[in-house]
């Protein structure tokens, strides 16, 4: 099942053809699908796909003329499937977005069962309205939510172990999982372990992976716009450090264009010599590496798996086959 940026899911058979009919048509749902950052930008399944049918999209839309992050479960069609039943169409909840980028986008489930969104910043740089540490907005958070048993009048409910569950604060966002990152384009979950890698788009400097444990309490702070990685970013010096969780690998491209995609800890029986190993790449450099993990540390050597020279166009994602 592939995604496109302009609102269709395509499914490309077993023996590597393309069905002619969409899984799913959204097309007329979507901003600007072929400018800047907005469209389908993620897809999650069901882990109980194959007795629900169910699967969930995000992308950027509009409300009243207000660029907008919408998340939606769908349900696949009864009667065929390799088609989905647009009409089945919940939207799990929506947030407006101040500018056109940094929309984040990433829907992934942990092995809690809960339901995971990756939001960004709101875009422009430098995230001048401080969403980052703001724990009173969506935005440059990622979110957990159940949505086990998700209707019209309750799409979802806030799992009573989230970290901000019984903060009193007033407007505080019980929904956040983890805050203070830019735009996380792509999170994964490692099936075998259950912990979630991170990778954070930077401003200018530096690119970063953040970790966290499969058994982790939530509630961490990744730091941005204060830090930018583990470098100070707001003030440029002398920044606080206190509570922030800093990345466990980061590269620095100095301004010179960059921007990471995050993939998967390889889990497959097909490689012997990845397995263990978590993959990225990105977007404008157009490698490929990957690392082993060691308790949440980097171990050994980083492994340099495509170079530029070597890569054909630009990576957006990765995704997972059968194996």
């Amino acid at each position: 099942f592939v995604a496109e940026r302009g609102g269709r899911i395509r499914v490309i058979n077993a023996d590597g053809t393309l069905r002619a009919i969409p899984f799913l048509d959204i097309t007329s749902k979507i901003s600007s699908p072929t400018e800047g950052e907005e469209g389908f930008l993620g897809i999650a399944f069901s882990p109980n796909y194959k007795t629900d049918g169910k699967f969930y999209v995000d992308y950027t839309g509009f409300i009243s003329g207000q660029l907008t992050t919408f998340v939606e479960e769908y349900k696949v069609s009864a009667a065929d499937s390799n088609i989905a039943d647009p009409s089945s169409a919940l939207t799990l909840l929506t947030q407006s977005q101040p500018f056109t980028n940094h929309n984040g986008g990433n829907l992934m489930f942990g092995k809690d069962g809960y339901f995971y969104i990756n939001l960004g910043d709101g875009g422009s740089g430098g995230d001048p309205f401080k969403n980052g540490q703001n724990k009173k907005t969506f935005l440059a958070k990622i979110l957990r939510i159940d949505i086990s048993n998700s209707f019209a009048a309750q799409p979802y409910a806030i799992p009573p172990s989230n970290p901000f569950y019984s903060d009193t604060t007033a407007g505080i966002k019980k929904e956040i999982w983890t805050y203070g990152v830019r735009n996380p384009w792509r999170s994964s979950v490692d099936r075998l372990t259950g912990d979630l890698l991170i990778a954070d788009v930077g401003q200018n400097k530096v690119e970063e992976i953040d970790f966290q444990k499969a058994n982790d309490l939530g509630g961490r702070n990744y730091g941005w716009n204060i830090v930018e990685g583990d470098s100070c970013y707001n003030p440029a010096t002398g920044c606080n450090k206190a509570g922030i969780t800093m990345p466990i690998y980061e590269y620095f491209h100095n301004g010179g264009g960059a921007s990471i995609i995050g993939g998967y800890v390889y889990r497959s029986a097909q490689s012997k010599s990845l397995w263990g190993q978590y993959l990225f790449t990105d977007e404008v450099l157009k490698f490929v590496d990957a690392f082993n993990l060691d308790n949440g540390i980097v171990s050994g050597n980083v492994n340099h798996l495509i170079t530029a020279a070597q890569a054909t166009g630009n990576p957006v994602s990765f995704g997972e086959d059968m194996y």
